[in-house]
Parts: C-alpha cells; structure tokens; sequence
C-alpha cells in the first residue's frame, strides 16, 4: 500500500472516529438518512466503488459493538480502543476482499477479534493460565478428581455481586487466548455456535470442545481464586 493510500486510510477512520468534520457531515440531514436507511451490504459495495464517505456511517452503526468485543477481549481500555480503531482500519484497507459469502458483520467481528488478540500479543502485560494448570484432574475411570463449585455463571453478572464478577472477569483473561477468545463470543457475547465458527474461522466441532474446555478450566480457576474468602464462605 502506497503512501497515498495510506493518507487516505488514515484519514478516512479519524475522521470516523473523532470530531472533526468531514465532507459526509456536511451533507444535508435527509442524505444522513438516506445513508442511515442503506443495509450493511450496500454500504460495502459503495465503499469498494471509491464512496469514502459511507465509512462514516459503518463506522457509526457497528463502533460501539466492535469497542464492547474488544473491551471483553483485551480488559484494558486503551487497547480496546486501540484495537477497534485498528479493526476499522483493516476493514477500509481491506475493504474490496469482502466477499458477500457470509454478513458484514461476521467479517467486522473477525477482523475485531484478530485486532484484540494483536494488541494482547504485543503488549503481553497479563498472565495467562495453561489449560492444563486450570483443567480439573481426571481420574482413571474418567470422573473429575477434585470436584469444584461452578462459579463461572458469574462471569457477567452486574454490580448483584460485584466482587464475584470481578473475581470472574480476572478468571476469563486468564484463560488461553484460543478458548478465551470461543467463551467471549459464545458465552458473553451470546452468539451461535455456528457463527462463532465462521468468525473465528473453525469448524463447529472445534469451537464447541474450545467451549467445553474453557468452561472446565474456568471453573477450576474462579473456584481457586475465591477459596479462602468470604464468597467461599458465604457458598458452604
């Protein structure tokens, strides 16, 4: 990509995304509306066609669901809202690869999720739990060895009880990012298996034993973290 078009890019999402105005918030209201009323799919191809101005709108309607994936995924805020000015960037860039074979916003979620996990990798500043540390041990007859509280339905639960769900929330970043990455989008952000897989790119199967495991391990890990204290004290 030139340097061109990199100019291009760039101003195309910062105006997206500050408060700066550009030429699309100088059209009249009713072409607003207008814009408002296009599906998803027919912003996309006028955006392909060269109309930078519709990236304003898609980026409207899908900035705070994006944020809210990205927030879930990297705990931090600042590089939640790094990564989703790094996905809206990638989808202006990558924009003429969309293919109408699967929704706008499975491509969106994708490329949120490979922002996410990019600015987790680079930064690197929080500890993940190896499955096996956070797995329940088996014994031979195949039956969990040490039985553990479920504590994993706490995970997004509101201020009901705070400390548990922060304690849940700790639980989650700690989890490897591939079954973290299944449980966010399954479990917290209460999408189908199926299109689970067609974001993360998986077959059903396999985001399916993702989930399972995640579950398993989640559990061990909360239940670890709040042994001891009054939450445990309060379940006996």
């Amino acid at each position: 990509m030139g340097n061109d078009d990199a100019t291009t890019a760039g101003s195309a999402k910062d105006r997206a995304t500050a408060g700066s105005e550009p030429q699309a918030a100088q059209r009249p209201a009713d072409g607003e509306a207008r814009l408002s009323a296009l599906s998803d799919l027919e912003l996309v191809a006028r955006l392909q066609k060269g109309d930078t101005a519709v990236f304003r709108e898609i980026v409207r309607r899908h900035q705070d669901k994006v944020y809210r994936l990205a927030l879930r995924l990297t705990r931090d805020e600042a590089r939640a809202q790094d990564a989703t000015q790094d996905a809206f960037l990638q989808v202006f860039r990558k924009v003429s690869q969309f293919q109408e074979q699967s929704a706008f916003s499975t491509w969106l979620y994708r490329i949120t999720v490979n922002a996410a996990l990019m600015r987790m990798r680079s930064e690197r500043r929080h500890h993940e739990t190896s499955l096996d540390e956070a797995s329940p041990r088996y014994t031979e007859a195949g039956e969990i060895a040490e039985p553990v509280d479920d504590w994993s339905t706490a995970v997004d639960e509101d201020a009901g009880n705070r400390e548990l769900a922060q304690h849940a929330a700790k639980a989650v970043d700690e989890l490897p990012e591939t079954y973290r990455s299944v449980f966010v989008l399954r479990e917290l952000e209460e999408m189908s298996t199926e299109e689970v897989a067609e974001i993360l790119d998986l077959t059903v199967p396999t985001v399916k034993t993702r989930l399972h495991r995640a579950r398993l391990a989640l559990r061990k890990v909360l239940a670890d973290r709040v042994k001891g204290t009054d939450l445990a004290e309060k379940k006996e």
